[in-house]
């Protein structure tokens, strides 16, 4: 199996990636692929790139043919390939660190989170389908449809130029999630699979942010923490859904767990490099 680097986009850190790789034994082939992405804050200037490309050609490139034993090794991580323990542990304090110190990437967690979280929204759908009158034996239909619109959401994703309305886009399935929810009709639930296709474009979109952002070589790490950020949020929406659904009846609590998109729309305003 082979494990490409060059997300960490600096040479200690892709020194790092590549041993602990090696570190996961002989049937794991690592390889070096450097200019797999560009840091952020230099893609967006030709000299900026040229830089970037000077470096990796140059001072990474020797470093990573050496053994890491060139100008750039930090040489703190000299025995991980002898100890995947301490690799492991050294990976995950380095993701965790950039998740809380780094701006962008903490609101990316962030966004990751609250957004991953509302489309939780999901385990209800069979319930609320009954609540809207349909049948037993038409509610997997229903659900069909509903899956048909995710899937679409994700491909309208990948569109030139989506990025860039991802605030607009979780508004957009807020607000359709929530009132079809409250409508709790057959017709309603146009609305709800229109929602919830906008949600997974958005997560689509969130996914590409947090990689966009990440500088070091902990990128599963980070990922995984805002994995987990979403889990916790997920429970405690399922939480408040089921102290509210006999006090606001069955329809209006469902809407209460779509909040969480409401709550992404000023994280996914913020500008990827901003501080």
């Amino acid at each position: 199996m082979e494990v490409k680097s060059g997300y960490a986009l600096e040479t200690a850190q892709e020194l790092r990636s590549l041993k602990l790789a090696r570190s996961m034994g002989d049937r794991v082939v690592p390889t070096f692929l450097g200019l797999h992405a560009v840091p952020p804050e230099l893609r967006g200037t030709e000299d900026g790139r040229a830089r970037y490309l000077a470096t990796v050609a140059g001072r990474m490139l020797d470093a990573v043919v050496d053994g890491g034993d060139a100008a750039g090794d930090d040489g703190d991580e000299g025995d991980d390939e002898a100890n995947p323990w301490r690799a492991w542990w050294s990976m995950l304090r380095d993701g965790l660190h950039e998740a809380a110190t780094h701006p962008p990437v903490r609101r990316a967690v962030l966004l990751g989170a609250v957004v991953w979280a509302a489309l939780a929204l999901d385990e209800f759908f069979p319930l609320l389908a009954q609540t809207s009158g349909f049948s037993d034996r038409a509610v997997p239909l229903v659900m069909l449809g509903v899956t048909l619109a995710q899937v679409a959401g994700a491909w309208g994703a990948t569109r030139a130029g989506a990025e860039r309305r991802l605030a607009g886009i979780c508004l957009s399935a807020f607000a359709l999630l929530a009132a079809g929810c409250l409508w709790a009709s057959m017709p309603a639930w146009i609305a709800i699979s229109l929602g919830y296709g906008l949600g997974q474009a958005a997560v689509v979109l969130v996914e590409s942010r947090i990689q966009e952002v990440v500088r070091g070589a902990a990128r599963a790490t980070v990922t995984s923490v805002a994995g987990l950020l979403s889990e916790v949020l997920a429970v405690g929406l399922y939480l408040a859904w089921g102290l509210t659904a006999d006090p606001v009846g069955r329809p209006a609590a469902p809407a209460l767990v779509t909040l969480p998109l409401l709550l992404a729309v000023p994280l996914a305003l913020r500008r990827v490099g901003a501080v």
